[in-house]
């Protein structure tokens, strides 16, 4: 998974998902959504559950 994350998303950088704050967040699920979906990370799995949603974890998930 992280490989295919890594190639449909050009900024990807993993220490933002190993160090995110996990106080309310324990299983890190909603960082790596909230991650998928910025800006900063640009990620792009086609457009499997439509354009909007080229950039959200359902997508990579379907997509992997």
């Amino acid at each position: 998974m992280w490989k295919l994350i890594e190639s449909k998303c050009s900024g990807f950088f993993l220490a933002d998902i190993l160090n995110g704050d996990f106080s309310h967040d324990t299983t890190g699920v909603q960082n790596l959504a909230n991650r998928l979906t910025s800006a900063a990370w640009n990620c792009n799995f086609e457009n499997g559950f439509g354009a909007e949603n080229s950039n959200s974890l359902s997508s990579a998930i379907l997509y992997y």
